[in-house]
């Protein structure tokens, strides 16, 4: 008797440790989904951040080359006034 009730409890035991580890798995999995799913899309935010700052510093250098015309054309207005005086 006390030997089958010890071979029932031992196949319970293995019975809650399969499942145990089935669902520790599962979780694993998920687990490794979400991080490799907040790793694209933190890799993704880094490229737009990226594009992002190189459209900043082209549009810095296309305001430079204008002030640079602007002072080139103020001059030229301020030499023809000079003419014209």
């Amino acid at each position: 008797m006390a030997l089958q009730e010890s071979d029932k409890e031992l196949k319970q035991n293995e019975t809650e440790l399969t499942e145990f580890i089935k669902k520790d798995e599962e979780e694993t999995q998920r687990t490794v989904q979400e991080m490799e799913n907040e790793t694209k899309k933190k890799k993704d935010k880094e490229a737009q951040i990226k594009k992002i700052e190189s459209e900043i510093n082209s549009l810095k250098s296309d305001i430079n080359k204008n002030l640079d015309i602007l002072n080139t054309q103020e001059e030229y207005k301020n030499f023809l006034g000079q003419l014209g005086s």
